[in-house]
C-alpha cells in the first residue's frame, strides 16, 4: 500500500503535509462486493493512511487469497487496541451484527484514535469507485473549508449507467419520504455547478460520504438506535443544525450495486425497492418515522397518518404478510422502541 512520502509521485495537487484519510467499509456477507471495493481503492490516484473494513459477523468469512495478502492487521472488535497511530489495512470482526450505523461507529473510534487523520470515507461494500473518486471528494472538501460533508456522484451498475444521485438526497418534512438529486440522469451529465446541486441537499449519501475530522468531533457518531436506513439522513440533519454545509463533488464517481448487501432490486429511474424482505420493509417504516419524530416533530401526526395509504399499498401490491410488519414499525417508532429489532424478527442475524 502506498504511504505518504510515496504520493508526490502519484498525485501534485495537494500541499504539504499530505492529507490522511481513513476509509470506512462495513460488510455483511459480501465478500465478493467487498474484494472487488477493496481493489478499487488500491488504485486511488490519493491513496488512502488506513483501510478499515468492519466485519458484521458474516455467515460468509473474510477469508481468501487477496484478503491474506491485503491485511496488514486482523482483530476482533471486543479487543482493539488502544493507539495513536492508525496505519495499513485492518479487518476488524464484530461478534455480532451491531448494524450499519453500529459498524460504522466501530471504525471511526479505532480511526479517531489517531488525531493526525484528517478526513474519513464511508463508502459501502457494494461500490466501484473510480480512480479519481477520493482525490476528487478531498480536492472539494479542501476548496470549501464549511463543508462538514461531501458526497460522490453515485452510477447505478446497470447497463445504462444511470445516476442514481448527485452526491446527495432531500428529505420530506411532513412525509419522511427522501428523494435523490439527479436520479435518472445520463451518467455523462455532470456538467454541473456544484454550489447550485448542494443548496437542494438534506443529507449526503452513506453509500459515499468524505466526513472532515472538524465535523465528526462536532456531530458525533452515527445514531446507533436506527440500525440500518436513516442513519445518514439522521447524521446529516444533524451537522446542518450545527452549521456545517454539505457538498458534492461531481467528479467523484462511485459505481454503485444498491442494495446488494440487504439483497434487494433497484429500479432505474425510481428510487424503490421491489421484492424486499420484510426486515427491510420495517426497518425503512419504522426509521422513517422515527427521523419525523426526532426532527420534524410537529408533521408527526400526518406522517403516522400516511402510514394507512402505505397499507393501502401493500394490500394493492398483494402483499399481505407485509401489513402487520407496517403496522408494527408505526407503533415502534411512536413508542421509542429502536435499535436492532430482534423481537421482530428474532432470527436477525
Amino acid at each position: 500500500m502506498p504511504y505518504p512520502n510515496q504520493l508526490k509521485e502519484k498525485s501534485t495537487m495537494f500541499t504539504t503535509p499530505y492529507p490522511k484519510i481513513a476509509v470506512i467499509i462495513v460488510n455483511f456477507n459480501g465478500k465478493a462486493h467487498t474484494t472487488a471495493c477493496l481493489k478499487a481503492i488500491e488504485q486511488q490516484t490519493l491513496p488512502p493512511t488506513t483501510t478499515i473494513v468492519v466485519d458484521n459477523k458474516s455467515c460468509e468469512k473474510l477469508h481468501s487469497e487477496f484478503l491474506s495478502r491485503w491485511v496488514n492487521y486482523r482483530y476482533r472488535s471486543a479487543m482493539l487496541p488502544h493507539t495513536t497511530s492508525v496505519r495499513g489495512n485492518i479487518i476488524i470482526e464484530n461478534n455480532s451484527n451491531v448494524g450499519f450505523s453500529g459498524a460504522n461507529n466501530i471504525g471511526l473510534r479505532y480511526a479517531s484514535q489517531d488525531s493526525t487523520i484528517q478526513y474519513f470515507w464511508i463508502i459501502n461494500n457494494d461500490t466501484i469507485p473510480e480512480a479519481t473518486a477520493l482525490e476528487q471528494l478531498v480536492k472539494r472538501a479542501q476548496r470549501s473549508p464549511s463543508l462538514g460533508v461531501v458526497g460522490s456522484t453515485l452510477i447505478y451498475m446497470d447497463p445504462e449507467a444511470t445516476v442514481q444521485c448527485f452526491g446527495g438526497a432531500k428529505i420530506s418534512s411532513l412525509l419522511g419520504t427522501t428523494s435523490f438529486i439527479g436520479e435518472g440522469r445520463a451518467a455523462e451529465d455532470l456538467r454541473v455547478a456544484p454550489e447550485s446541486i448542494e443548496k437542494l441537499f438534506d443529507y449526503i449519501t452513506g453509500a459515499s460520504a468524505l466526513i472532515s475530522k472538524e465535523c465528526l468531533a462536532a456531530v458525533g457518531l452515527f445514531p446507533e438506535e436506527y440500525f440500518l436506513y436513516y442513519e445518514d439522513v439522521a447524521w446529516c440533519l444533524k451537522a446542518k443544525r450545527q452549521g456545517f454545509r454539505l457538498g458534492w463533488a461531481p467528479q467523484s464517481v462511485v459505481m454503485h450495486h444498491e442494495g446488494a448487501s440487504s439483497r434487494t432490486t433497484s429500479m432505474r429511474g425510481i428510487r424503490r425497492m421491489v421484492h424486499r424482505k420484510k426486515e427491510i420493509d420495517y426497518l425503512m417504516l419504522r426509521n422513517r418515522l422515527w427521523t419525523i419524530r426526532t426532527f420534524f416533530p410537529y408533521a408527526l401526526p400526518i406522517a403516522a397518518l400516511s402510514y394507512l395509504f402505505v397499507i393501502a399499498n401493500r394490500i394493492f401490491r398483494k402483499d399481505w404478510d407485509k401489513i402487520p410488519i407496517v403496522w408494527k414499525a408505526l407503533c415502534h417508532a411512536l413508542q421509542g422502541k429502536m435499535g436492532k429489532p430482534v423481537s421482530v424478527f428474532p432470527d436477525l442475524l
